[in-house]
């Protein structure tokens, strides 16, 4: 790779220079007078060949930088091989010219052995760029300002400054050794994957239109995710959080908090709750009460000695080894095991000797299509009567109909129990459309008012409470 560089004096009205130069193994003099704008100036200056050619280069300057040529330069030979494979060369010459490499708006690079990315600013147009794989240990990108999708994952980055870079909606620089990511001029961030670095400190107070946010195996002891409304993953496993708020995340349909440190965690405001993997805490109470569509559950090894998922009814895997249980009633939850994960075991009661009685929905159980793990709790009986001291006599008692369901106008409630009930309608993000209230055991509720789609109705009475899916049409 030829740069040309000259310590040259630009002024106003033209430049000069007096310095030699090595081209091609020969030396010669630059000759020529060019006008300059005060800031910057280009042009072509012509390199004698002595005794004879002439040679011409173009060239652009900075008011105070020296003089360089038309070519990019890249100083790593891995990243060279890499441009021109791709087809940025598009003149063949072996080098990238300033043109060609602004010509490019997307670049992936990855898995190319490459240690430096100098050059990578005079890619000036680009959009997106992957790096991962790779052996960088520092990487400016101060000059690609336009850069909206940044992958560097899996490198020796040590920091990374992307405050330069305000279009970024994606960025993802996990598995790294990167010890402070400032993102708050980073406010289109929709998705932050920075796991696997060594971060201690992560505000992401200013990204309020973050999706996805996955900041595991760090060294973060706490984090706040409440202007993070629209927020729909948290990864955060493997932190020291100790504790963790997420009721401002209505949407939340993810969350792993494995390993946190956490004394208690509270999802009931998020109602969208699809997979939840809270292992390795100290929760000692785990209400899923408002996590109708629940179907993967992980809540092993902590302290709970009681877990309800009789609502759960979309549970395909349960996993709550390693806790205090007694009893466990999961004979609504038919779904368990209709999902086949790899990485999961269907149903996990194991590590459990306290747990003795496992209400189940059909016996001989488990049936041959579901996986059970129990070593370590030799004291259980699976039944499909109810276990004795859950309560289940009482939720007989007052045992809900709702029909007809799906529903286009009215619907009838109808309970065993003649009593003083209140009634409460939650959308699918948490908000409240109706309450009413009446007494007796019977109840035409008019929901012709509320638009289509899926609510939630809750109905209780004293200690009882309970709650059912609705659908208006």
């Amino acid at each position: 790779m030829t740069q040309y560089s000259y310590g040259v004096s630009i002024t106003d009205g033209s430049f000069s220079s007096n310095l030699g130069s090595t081209f091609e193994g020969s030396t010669g003099s630059i000759t020529g007078t060019f006008s300059a704008d005060g800031k910057s100036c280009s042009g072509k200056y012509t390199y004698k060949k002595s005794p004879c050619d002439d040679i011409s280069v173009n060239w652009t300057a900075t008011v105070g930088d020296s003089v360089v040529g038309d070519e990019v330069n890249i100083t790593d030979s891995n990243f060279l091989s890499a441009l021109i494979e791709q087809g940025v060369d598009t003149d063949e010459d072996g080098l990238i010219s300033q043109n060609e490499a602004k010509a490019i708006d997307t670049l992936d690079v990855s898995s190319q052995n490459i240690s430096d990315l100098t050059g990578i600013e005079a890619f000036v147009n680009l959009t997106e760029l992957q790096c991962n794989n790779n052996k960088l240990s520092s990487l400016d990108l101060s000059i690609n300002v336009m850069l909206e999708n940044l992958r560097c994952y899996s490198n020796e980055l040590t920091a990374l400054d992307v405050s330069k870079n305000p279009e970024l909606t994606y960025l993802d620089c996990g598995l790294n050794q990167i010890g402070v990511l400032d993102v708050s001029k980073n406010t289109l961030l929709e998705d932050l994957l920075c796991d696997n670095n060594e971060i201690t400190n992560l505000d992401v107070s200013k990204n309020t239109l973050l999706n996805h946010l996955y900041c595991y195996a760090n060294l973060l002891t706490s984090l706040e995710v409440s202007k993070n409304s629209v927020l729909k993953r948290l990864w955060c496993n493997n932190n020291e959080l100790g504790s963790l708020d997420v009721s401002a995340n209505k949407y939340l349909s993810s969350l792993l908090c494995r390993n946190t440190g956490l004394n208690d965690l509270s999802v009931e405001q998020n109602p969208v709750l699809v997979d939840l993997r809270c292992s390795g805490n100290k929760l000692t109470l785990l209400d899923l009460s408002k996590n109708y569509f629940l179907a993967y559950l992980d809540c092993s090894t902590n302290l709970l000695t009681n877990l309800d998922v009789t609502i759960n009814t979309d549970l395909t895997n349960l996993i709550c080894d390693e806790n205090l249980l007694t009893t466990l009633d999961i004979s609504k939850n038919t779904a368990i095991g209709t999902k086949d994960y790899a990485w999961s075991d269907d149903l996990d009661i194991s590590g459990m000797p306290t747990l003795t009685c496992v209400s189940v929905w059909v016996m001989p159980f488990p049936p041959d299509s579901l996986e059970v793990i129990m070593d370590g709790s030799p004291n259980v009986v699976f039944t499909t009567e109810a276990c004795s001291g859950v309560g289940v006599e009482e939720d007989i008692q007052y045992e809900l109909s709702v029909y007809p369901n799906p529903v286009n106008g009215i619907t009838t409630l109808q309970l065993e129990v003649p009593a003083e009930y209140s009634i409460e309608i939650v959308s699918m993000n948490g908000q409240v459309v109706m309450q009413r209230q009446f007494s007796g055991s019977s109840y035409e509720l008019d929901l012709s008012s509320i638009p289509k789609g899926i609510y939630f109705l809750t109905i209780g009475s004293g200690e009882f409470v309970t709650t059912k899916k609705i659908v208006k049409l």
